[in-house]
């Protein structure tokens, strides 16, 4: 997905609703590969621009970086495999995953992207 085939409309129709967050779930990323590309990264910084809270990606299927913003917006890269079990599972035969714990900001600051 390129930033030019990100709806943004409807994220401004989100906004204008005043929904508390805005989490985004994304398929990308390279399978196997343990850190984010480029273009994830611009991605990232395209939809926090909109006002997203939350980025979880998934695709990899291995565990990549997770991080919390200045401003307290969670991004996930990738959460391993849950249920999909690779041809060559990396450390062992079992499913790679991780799972996260993201308490969310107050809601008086949710809306401070205005």
């Amino acid at each position: 997905m390129e930033r030019k085939k990100i709806n943004v409309s409807l994220f401004c129709q989100l906004l204008k609703a005043k929904v508390d967050i805005m989490v985004v779930f994304m398929h990308y990323g390279q399978e196997r590969s343990l850190g984010p590309r480029p273009y994830q990264l611009r991605i990232n910084k395209h939809l926090m621009s909109l006002g997203v809270h939350v980025i979880i990606g998934s695709h990899p299927h291995v565990v990549q970086p997770h991080c919390v913003t200045e401003d307290n917006k969670l991004i996930s890269y990738s959460l391993g495999n849950f249920l999909f079990q690779p041809n060559r599972p990396m450390g062992g035969s079992s499913p790679v995953r991780c799972l996260l714990n993201y308490q969310l900001p107050r809601k008086q600051n949710m809306h401070s992207h205005k």
